[in-house]
């Protein structure tokens, strides 16, 4: 049984391989003696390529069979995206580099070719000075912003203060007289 534990899905492996590999080591591991369907499942979606055995745990299969299936249908759609979004050939390439290796020179291609351009055009006076102007511009822009954004922070301030300092005298009725529009403090009649 702990043959079954130390078997995995190699780089480089397609399910198939794995799954004939699998299943001979499951028959020599359990010597003709059944094995419940739930561990069997369970001892082959563990040592899958990471995002298969997630793929095929999430489709609930119910017995090895029916995991293996599924198993291939995913490894079967992610090489058709892969050859779609990348036009590159899965299946030529698989002897030589795994999935992992291929998406990341493919992403490093762009990458570099875009920087590394950038970076073999001669620099030259008129480069420099037509970059200072545009950092002299943005520090220009950058310092208005922060001028802006203080007059909008004190503005802000100024509506508080008024806002709170102000009394509304509609609603105010004095104790002394009982009008409405003023306080006892203000009251015409204590005079």
């Amino acid at each position: 049984m702990i043959e079954l534990t130390r078997i995995k899905q190699e780089k480089n492996k397609s399910v198939e391989e794995y799954t004939r590999r699998f299943r001979s080591i499951l028959r020599i591991a359990t010597r003709g003696q059944a094995l419940h369907d739930m561990y069997q499942v369970n001892y082959y979606i563990q040592r899958l390529e990471f995002t298969l055995g997630y793929h095929v745990r999430r489709s609930n299969p119910t017995d090895l069979n029916d995991a293996i299936n599924i198993a291939r249908r995913e490894e079967e759609a992610k090489n058709e995206l892969i050859m779609k979004t990348m036009g590159v050939n899965i299946e030529q390439i698989r002897q030589e580099k795994n999935i992992e290796e291929i998406l990341k020179e493919e992403t490093n291609k762009k990458e570099e070719n875009e920087i590394y351009k950038k970076m073999q055009k001669p620099v030259n006076e008129k480069n420099i000075d037509e970059l200072s102007k545009a950092l002299e511009q943005f520090r220009a822009e950058k310092i208005a912003m922060g001028e802006m954004l203080n007059e909008i922070k004190n503005q802000q301030r100024r509506n508080i203060n008024t806002n709170t300092n102000t009394r509304n005298a509609r609603i105010m009725r004095c104790y002394k007289c009982n009008e409405v529009g003023h306080i006892r403090p203000e009251c015409s009649q204590l005079r």
